[in-house]
């Protein structure tokens, strides 16, 4: 689809001074300007500009990451596989010269500014990843995966990361109070059960966690990518957890243990339904949490790749998820959404303003299909 823009240019003065600039002017036209739109995949826009100076002009766009949008002025173009673009050519002073802007893949705003030598450019990033307002109510907001529907692979995690960027950080005290206080415990008995091993116990703070030897899991490992906000106060990839079991899980990927063993959880409802470390069938040592949330641990995983691998943090890597990937959906699978995990998503929504998609939409895991690995 083909369309012209109609953009009013926010025109930047320049300031009348002596120069050695000797290439001709005509005064009747600018010598920058910005511009900005949204496209979806496979649209086309081109705007219109007349630079009032002749010589080097240059024409910049960016989008968000995640967008692929090619850039072509004056027969000349920039294709490459970046979410910014750049074309300079020569112009003439007075001379009307055409843009196109067509977007290869993902969809939403763009920025772009066109300028002379004289005056420099450079396009603003849109930021559409403003915090949310508080709402008390947890319900999923009608039309919150519209600009998801429909989408799979890459353009899925891409209109998903621009729902999911829409969040409030709340910092790591505030996170962990929050999920001790009512996040984890939607009946507000103050009984709280470890993700490992299932372990009961009252807490409902910082403070009464400790008491009850529990600290706070971070299934996407610290040492992963999830040491700095808003990765690590992100409260969905955030449990309760026995300060034993998460210190042996430490930072090792999850998967199925097949081989030698080195440690089981215990099992407090005696139930045979515990964790383990041990060796995996390629003899990777991973972590394999109990049956009865396997697929709570799946969906976090997914959430936080598909939060983050677009707007990583400092240390953000995929060596862990790369192992894990065909197991976590194997899991999603075998382990639906159940009434706890639900309500839990919607508390932790309540709380930072965000929600785990795969949870509400457990769908779309397959609709992902092959998870990018880099």
């Amino acid at each position: 689809m083909r369309r012209t823009l109609s953009l009013a240019f926010v025109l930047l003065a320049v300031a009348a001074c002596e120069d050695d600039f000797t290439s001709p002017v005509d005064p009747r036209f600018q010598l920058t300007g910005v511009f900005s739109d949204t496209l979806v995949a496979n649209e086309v826009d081109t705007l219109s500009f007349t630079p009032g100076r002749t010589g080097s002009t240059t024409v910049a766009i960016c989008a968000e990451p995640g967008f692929n949008f090619d850039l072509t002025v004056a027969g000349q173009s920039s294709a490459t596989a970046s979410n910014c673009e750049r074309v300079t050519f020569d112009a003439v002073a007075g001379q009307t010269y055409r843009a196109e802007i067509r977007a290869v893949s993902g969809d939403g705003r763009y920025g772009g500014c066109w300028s002379t030598a004289l005056v420099q450019c450079t396009p603003a990033q849109p930021v559409e990843c403003a915090a949310p307002a508080f709402r008390a109510d947890t319900a999923l907001p009608a039309g919150y995966y519209s600009t998801a529907e429909g989408k799979t692979g890459t353009e899925l995690l891409a209109a998903l990361d621009r729902i999911l960027c829409r969040a409030r950080v709340l910092g790591y005290d505030n996170a962990r109070d929050s999920m001790y206080s009512y996040v984890e415990d939607p009946d507000n008995d103050d009984l709280l059960a470890d993700i490992y091993t299932g372990r009961v116990a009252r807490v409902y703070n910082r403070p009464s966690a400790d008491t009850a030897n529990f600290n706070t899991e971070h299934s996407w490992p610290q040492s992963r990518g999830a040491d700095d906000d808003p990765a690590m106060s992100d409260i969905h990839h955030l449990f309760p957890s026995d300060e034993i079991a998460n210190t042996r899980r430490s930072n090792h990927p999850f998967g199925v243990v097949v081989g030698t063993v080195s440690y089981t959880s215990p099992d407090p409802d005696s139930d045979s339904d515990v964790s383990k470390l041990g060796l995996n069938a390629d003899s990777v040592l991973v972590f394999e949490p109990r049956n009865a949330k396997k697929g709570d641990i799946a969906r976090a995983i997914f959430y936080f790749y598909t939060r983050y691998r677009l707007r990583p943090t400092e240390g953000f890597e995929l060596d862990n998820f790369n192992i894990e990937e065909a197991t976590l959906i194997q899991w999603h699978n075998a382990d639906p959404p159940d009434a706890f995990e639900r309500q839990r998503n919607s508390l932790a929504f309540r709380a930072q303003g965000n929600r785990n998609p795969f949870v509400d939409r457990p769908e779309f895991v397959t609709a992902v299909g092959n998870w990018p690995n880099n």
